[in-house]
């Protein structure tokens, strides 16, 4: 198993904050986790932010580095890769950041940074507010879609990430339909309905 380039990088949950400005003083960071094989988790991530576009290309935040997980210590896991808090030196008002992220799916199984992100800071202010922007709306196909037994399906999108479904059906008004989301697999095609 190999952790792979974090993709989907959000800032307060938005996938292209360059597109508004970000006005909470504590902005969270969130990423797609990704490896060579299916279901694996994240145990560690490190997360660069930088006032400029070429530091951050040297592995350099000079605002915050939120730290490489220890691996000579006690090994601590984190899977956290969503809505993670910023850590670093108060931002500046009217600012441009940059930032990328990279994960860790054991003590010695480090996967490449991701892309940077950018984003600006408007008026700061503690509270969590964001500038809202018109979303882009993308279409993803199931990645698993298997009958389980007559009328019961099982269907994966193969990714964690933030959605909304859409469901066509031609079965008569009188017809219920029942739909379980959930984010945890139990066994191969069930979710688990109390991940806890």
């Amino acid at each position: 198993m190999a952790a792979l380039q974090p993709t989907g990088l959000m800032v307060n949950l938005l996938r292209y904050p360059e597109r508004t400005t970000i006005r909470t003083r504590v902005p969270r960071f969130s990423w797609i986790v990704n490896a060579d094989t299916p279901n694996a988790v994240q145990h560690g991530s490190q997360i660069l932010v930088s006032t400029n576009h070429a530091d951050l290309a040297r592995d350099i935040g000079d605002v915050w580095d939120s730290g490489v997980p220890d691996i000579r210590g006690a090994w601590t896991t984190d899977s956290s890769s969503i809505a993670v808090s910023y850590g670093g030196v108060a931002l500046q008002s009217q600012t441009s950041y940059y930032w990328k992220v990279r994960t860790w799916l054991s003590a010695h199984d480090v996967g490449p940074w991701s892309e940077v992100q950018r984003f600006r800071t408007g008026q700061l202010t503690d509270e969590f507010l964001a500038e809202a922007y018109l979303p882009d709306v993308e279409v993803v196909p199931p990645a698993t879609f298997v009958q389980r037994a007559p009328g019961s399906y099982f269907i994966d999108f193969g990714r964690a990430a933030f959605g909304t479904i859409a469901i066509e059906s031609n079965a008569d008004a009188e017809t219920e339909i029942v739909v379980h989301l959930g984010e945890v697999r139990s066994g191969a095609y069930a979710i688990d309905r109390a991940p806890g």
